[in-house]
């Protein structure tokens, strides 16, 4: 299982320490802070953290329920807070269908018990993707299966994934990328690469490159024990 990862967006210093620290607690690794629903977004066009804990009273003009739509988009597990009560926001936070929500002020216990239950949703979810990785096409996700990817190129914040019938470009790096990838199906070869091990050809050692259908990918020197091992 990937390290467990979390987006936190709260403008109130104590409480986004709090909620980190609880974090943190719970075996959480990849912890993002922001402030405001802009900034989240801007996140999200690279990193797709597991959970999102979010306020509803934020820095700017937007409430965290603008954030749910994107959080629901990207299948990302969410716990929503907010100090209101009137019978109005009660009802838009219900009809945004957060994974659960709470009422400030949140205790320890509280924070514990429910970021406990997502954590066992995401240590034992049985959904029919474990085969499979979403991309971001323009304005859609698509569901590319592992087998189907022959590499990943990256391109700093962007990379560029191929399979036998397209090609896909987004905003994401190499290194967020991998962590969603399995590990006795792909390996590094190279900064810029990720290979998949089944469709490999051949592999020149002399000259650093390996070979798949209808490309030549080169290798990192500090990159070709890993690839070797991987094949033997």
């Amino acid at each position: 299982m990937r390290e467990l990862s979390a987006l936190i967006v709260e403008d109130d210093v104590a409480s986004a320490f709090q909620i980190e620290r609880i974090l943190v607690q719970q075996g959480f690794v990849d912890i993002h802070r922001v402030k405001s629903i802009e900034a989240a977004d801007e996140l999200l066009d690279s990193e797709t953290p597991q959970l999102a804990v979010v306020d509803f009273m934020l820095e700017g003009k937007q409430t965290g329920l603008e954030l749910m739509a994107r959080l629901k988009e990207l299948q990302i597990y969410s716990l929503f807070i907010t100090s209101f009560e009137e019978q109005l926001v009660m009802e838009k936070v219900i009809e945004a269908q957060p994974t659960f929500f709470l009422r400030k002020p949140v205790s320890d216990n509280e924070y514990n018990f429910y970021i406990q239950q997502i954590k066992q949703q995401l240590t034992h979810k049985t959904r029919d993707i474990s085969d499979a990785i979403f991309i971001k096409d323009e304005s859609k996700l698509v569901r590319v299966q592992f087998q189907e990817i022959f590499f990943i190129q990256s391109d700093g914040n962007y990379c560029t994934l191929y399979t036998q019938k397209r090609k896909f470009h987004f905003r994401k790096t190499l290194i967020e990328l991998e962590k969603n990838l399995p590990k006795d199906a792909f390996v590094r070869i190279h900064r810029s690469y990720i290979l998949h091990l089944v469709h490999v050809l051949e592999v020149n050692s002399r000259e650093n490159y390996v070979f798949i259908p209808n490309h030549k990918l080169p290798i990192g020197k500090k990159y070709r024990a890993a690839l070797m091992h991987a094949l033997n």
